[in-house]
Formats: C-alpha cells, structure tokens, sequence
C-alpha cells in the first residue's frame, strides 16, 4: 500500500519467523531531510507505545540505497474506513464498542507524550485478534511528542486530514492532545451519522470553515437517527471550536462512554481484560538495529 509519507510492504523476518510490515520514505521525498526527520519522529513515537491497540514498531533505519524506513507489526484485517464502507450507520452498541477502543488506546499515547495529529478511520485497523472487531492504531507519521519542544513543521505548514482535523490544526497553530479529542469526535459522528459536521466544498474551504463554524448538529445531519442524548452531547462537547471546552482527557471520554455501554448493557472488552492487561508495557526507547 502506499500513501502521502511513502510505500509499506509486507515481509518476512526470517530470524524470529514472523511477516512485519516495513514502511519506507517516498522515493521523491527521500532526499528531503524535514520527511526524513518526520519519518525518524514516527518510530521514535511509536516505538515508546506498548499497547494492545496500537501497532508496534521494531526497528527504524536506512537501507543501501539511502531510503529511511520502519519496521512495525504486521496487522491481519482492514482499515476502519473500508468496514464503514460495508456498514453505512453503526448502531450505537457496535459504536461504543469502537469508540471505547479507540479513546483508551489514545489515553495511554496521550499520557506516554505522543500526540498523533492525523487519526482518522484510515489509520486504524479492524482485526479479529485476539477478538472480534478490535482495533489498532498505527501511522503517527505526523505525530510529535509533546515533551520535545523543536518543531518540525515549518512555519504555517499544516499537516492532517482537512475534514478530520480541529480547527486549532486548521490555522496552523500548534497542537496537544485537544486536538485529538476533536478528531475523535468527528470520527464518532461520522461513525454513526455518515456525514461530517463540518465540510465545505474543497480541503480549503473545509479547513476554512472549521476555523468559524460550530458543528452541526445531530438533528441537521441525520434526523432519523437514533441515539442516546448522553453520547450526542459527548461527541458535540468534543466538536467544541475553543478547546477549552473540550473534556479533559481521553480518559474522560473512556469513562463516560464505558458508563453509557454498560447503562446498555454492552460488554465492551478492553486491554484491562484479564487476556490482555498484562500486554500493557511501560514505554521503552526505539532501537536502531546495527544489521542491515
């Protein structure tokens, strides 16, 4: 597969007989020093993650013929974005299963430093391991961790997704994990309403639009839906322009969905199941192999 950082191919690590996935710099882009930082600030973020619902990073380095690349966990499933594609509207009870996912695995990016800056139901995979529909959280090309002060974006320069970026991301501003809490919720809406709440006609005016309007609401997007007041008025707290409206955390936003899945009922299994907690590691610093 390929996309705006560069190709991923699947492989084979022959020395521990497992497939990776190994993404390399676009080839026009390999001489530029700002990708290749970006691309070294992605393993770097990554490879501090240990958690279930995010893709793990083995090895950064740079091949024989000059290319920067990444070695990560190979992922067996589909990107969220292609599942919506076959499901329309989520119900709430499978939306609260992904919600949930999501919002913890980003709690714990989020307090190991690392914002991701372009979550988007592309960069998020479906799989069936080790149960149904759970998801992984990969690509922080764009990421940088917030402990770090330098900047790699050059002045003005805007990186993301227009339709899921937040407004603060949309002027260019610099970004926290606030950010990511808007994204997530205009992943929710999305989820459940198939539609944006904020969209103009082209990636510019969107990002123009985000700047100024307020979301629209469930009511205007999608009058027949239904859905309980208290996830609409989480997910619209989310859309909020100032940040500072926004909740706290994502562990906030975990808490109370986790409230509203088991008002309902829904048994949403997470990394603090007895199967995976012990997979929960604390962060450790990526490696560069000496062997190419």
């Amino acid at each position: 597969g390929g996309g705006a950082m560069g190709l991923v191919f699947r492989a084979h690590q022959e020395s521990v007989n497992r497939d990776v996935a190994i993404k390399f710099l676009s080839y026009d882009l390999k001489s530029n020093e700002l990708s290749q930082r970006r691309l070294a600030r992605e393993a770097l973020a990554m490879g501090k993650l240990k958690h279930p619902g995010l893709v793990s990073t083995y090895e950064f380095g740079i091949s024989d013929f000059g290319q920067p690349y990444i070695v990560m966990e190979y992922v067996e499933g589909e990107p969220l974005s292609e599942a919506l594609k076959k499901e329309s509207e989520l119900n709430e009870s499978k939306a609260l299963h992904y919600f949930i996912q999501i919002a913890e695995a980003m709690d714990y990016a989020h307090r190991h430093g690392v914002v991701h800056r372009d979550l988007k139901p592309a960069n998020i995979m479906v799989t069936q391991e080790p149960w149904q529909d759970f998801l992984k959280i990969f690509d922080f090309g764009i990421a940088r961790l917030t402990a770090d002060s330098q900047m790699l974006t050059c002045p003005g320069e805007v990186l993301g997704s227009p339709v899921y970026m937040s407004p603060e991301q949309c002027k260019g501003e610099e970004v926290d994990h606030k950010s990511d809490i808007y994204t997530l919720g205009v992943i929710m809406y999305f989820c459940l309403t198939g539609n944006f709440p904020v969209i103009g006609t082209d990636g510019r005016t969107t990002m123009l639009l985000k700047t100024r309007n307020r979301a629209r609401s469930f009511a205007e997007t999608a009058p027949n839906l239904k859905i309980s007041v208290e996830l609409e008025s989480l997910i619209m707290s989310m859309l909020e322009l100032r940040k500072e409206l926004r909740p706290d955390s994502m562990a906030r936003i975990k808490e109370s969905l986790g409230a509203m899945a088991e008002a309902n009922h829904i048994n949403v299994p997470t990394s603090q199941s007895s199967s995976l907690k012990n997979l929960v590691l604390p962060c450790s610093s990526t490696t560069r192999s000496q062997d190419r």
